[in-house]
């Protein structure tokens, strides 16, 4: 591998100690870079900030850059919303809880993986997201990607619990609301975070927001 390759998967918060000095200097550079891209774009708009412009500022030749981050548009936005994996999907499918939003919950608890790094550049992209526009539409264009993923997840899951071969209207209306719940409750309990820097993890953080929302919706 050349000092040009990037470390093939991204540690997680523990796994610092366990990297080798090569490794560090690639998580260190990646970090460096993203950094960069995010604070240009603010400054001068996702328009107005080019890769040439990106490598630049950060000394580093475009073969580097596209080798850890393949696009300007990874690079300013990471992973926002968090990628999600067919294994990811298969363990939605074949939990066999009722509990369907119980099952979310936990599997974005497995997402919640974020080094100090990561958490606070997940900040400061929401900083500059909501005073961007352009980010903000492409941002919405990947939530409503991964909604209609995770969305046709839960259908499959329907399917498999309740015995069926083929779902009907009212169940694509129930995955679809599912969905858009788990995201209503995800967005109030990662707002609530970062207002209170409240330190555990995130699924109890929220369960309460779950059980806040019943008591709004039993309060009809």
């Amino acid at each position: 591998m050349t000092a040009d390759t990037p470390s093939p998967s991204r540690p997680g918060p523990s796994a610092g100690a366990a990297m080798g000095l090569r490794e560090r200097k690639q998580r260190a550079l990646r970090e460096r870079v993203e950094t960069i891209a995010v604070n240009l774009v603010d400054e001068r708009g996702y328009d107005g900030v080019s890769v040439d412009l990106i490598c630049e500022r950060a000394e580093i030749s475009q073969r580097t850059f596209f080798n850890y981050f393949g696009t300007k548009e990874k690079a300013v936005l990471g992973n926002e919303p968090p990628e999600v994996t067919e294994e990811h999907l298969a363990r939605i499918v074949a939990d066999d809880r009722a509990d369907t939003l119980a099952v979310l919950f936990d599997f974005l608890a497995t997402l919640d993986t974020l080094t100090e790094h990561e958490r606070s550049m997940r900040v400061r992209r929401r900083e500059v997201i909501m005073r961007h526009p352009e980010l903000m539409r492409m941002i919405f264009a990947r939530v409503d990607a991964l909604q209609e993923v995770l969305s046709a997840a839960v259908l499959q899951r329907m399917l498999r619990l309740r015995g069926l071969t083929e779902a009907t209207p009212e169940m694509r209306e129930e995955a679809r609301m599912t969905i858009n719940m788990s995201a209503c409750i995800l967005k109030f309990t990662s707002e609530q975070w970062a207002r209170e820097q409240i330190a555990e993890g995130i699924l109890p953080g929220l369960q309460r927001a779950r059980d806040l929302a019943a008591r709004v919706l039993g309060a009809r």
